[in-house]
């Protein structure tokens, strides 16, 4: 059996600030979390603290514990346990349309998006599309061989 190089939770939760290491270069728009709001032992999140918006569509846990936070037509999120850094067209996602995203085993964040495919190293965006040879731009899943 392969292990999973991450994993997808689709419900929210807490990372420890302390157990993230946070190193990463200057790339999209960076907040400081809101305070949130507790709900029982759930800690929530909105808009209002910082994510990219209040309507989140899938979950992703990559390697070095971050949650990258996929919205519907408002780009994508990633939050470190402290802040969230939004990510949009404007930072290098093909659209802000983001379908699905995965985690592959070199720690790279692809992103499946209506203007075609996404691979964040960490530092930049690499841009697969029509253009460059994929079937379609419009891209609405995709799995690690």
């Amino acid at each position: 059996m392969i292990a999973p190089a991450a994993i997808e939770y689709y419900i929210p939760m807490q990372i420890p600030a302390d157990s993230i290491a946070t190193s990463l270069p200057a790339l999209g728009s960076t907040l400081p979390a809101g305070s949130g709001y507790h709900h029982g032992s759930w800690h929530c999140f909105t808009a209002q603290d910082g994510l990219p918006s209040s309507i989140i569509t899938q979950i992703l846990q990559d390697l070095r514990g971050d949650l990258w936070l996929q919205t519907f037509n408002e780009g994508v999120g990633r939050y470190d346990g402290r802040q969230c850094t939004v990510f949009t067209a404007a930072d290098g996602l093909l659209h802000d349309n983001c379908w699905h995203m995965l985690a592959d085993r070199r720690g790279h964040i692809w992103f499946a998006t209506a203007g075609g495919l996404c691979r964040y190293d960490g530092r930049h965006f690499a841009h697969f599309a029509a253009a460059d040879g994929l079937g379609h731009d419009i891209v609405n899943n995709m799995c690690e061989d």
